[in-house]
């Protein structure tokens, strides 16, 4: 008797933690407004936050509107097959022929770049996530541009934390090279990556595309109190039985 009771039990604990990886939000860069832009895939569904329905992220750049987003060049590193809720495998990649670059006819190349950032936001709308990782293709426009991105995460919008500098190069013709960040290990629902350019040389240009940002979702507190009260009625039920 004590297996019979035993046994549901575990089956609850573990399918209230079995949390997967889930994209918050995905930037192929199609829905662009002069210098801002929204994500264009999410796992997530409506029901899955509090307050609003996905996609769940925004991009904006202090790089002058309305060169700072061009459509000509598509990179096709970091097209990563994204995964539902259920954690069945959809259809969807990132990536149809746009792209984040200021190697635009304003003249946003170069040493001008150099100083200038860009930031992506997820907002889930009050759902707490945690170990989150940012995701990205890059490149040099050209093949021989190269250049750096030092990016920073913040869990308010104001205080940024350094991750990494990370060096772009070869030419965007080639589909970019695939770039992880450090996990970061923060409970939060509003997160923010922060990129500063730098080392750009006259008329060189980096390329972002295709970037991707992923977390855990963090079970609500009525889940832990499940998970502790099974556990506990499972040990009660055990020790009379003995």
């Amino acid at each position: 008797m004590k297996k019979i009771l035993l046994i549901p039990s575990l089956i609850v604990v573990s399918g209230a933690v079995s949390y997967g990886q889930s994209l918050l939000a995905g930037f192929d860069f199609t829905n662009v407004s002069g210098t801002t832009a929204s994500a264009t895939f999410s796992d997530l569904a409506a029901a899955d936050t509090a307050a609003q329905a996905g996609p769940f992220g925004s991009f904006s750049t202090t790089l002058a509107s309305p060169n700072s987003v061009e459509y000509s060049t598509n990179l096709t590193a970091n097209k990563t097959i994204t995964f539902d809720d259920n954690r069945n495998v959809l259809n969807n990649t990132l990536g149809d022929g746009s792209s984040f670059s200021f190697a635009s006819t304003g003249g946003f190349i170069g040493t001008s770049a150099n100083g200038t950032s860009f930031t992506f936001e997820v907002d889930t709308g009050g759902a707490n996530y945690e170990n989150f990782i940012f995701s990205f293709a890059g490149s040099g426009l050209n093949g021989t541009d190269t250049g750096s991105i030092a990016f920073e995460f913040s869990t308010d919008g104001t205080s940024f934390t350094s991750i990494s500098t990370e060096s772009l190069s070869g030419a965007a013709s080639a589909g970019g090279s695939a770039y992880t960040l450090a996990t970061q290990e923060v409970s939060a629902s509003n997160v923010f990556y922060r990129g500063t350019f730098s080392g750009l040389d006259a008329n060189e240009a980096l390329v972002l595309d295709n970037v991707q940002i992923g977390a855990t979702a963090v079970p609500e507190p009525s889940t832990f109190a499940a998970i502790f009260g099974f556990a506990a009625l499972a040990f009660v039920v055990a020790r009379r039985r003995k």
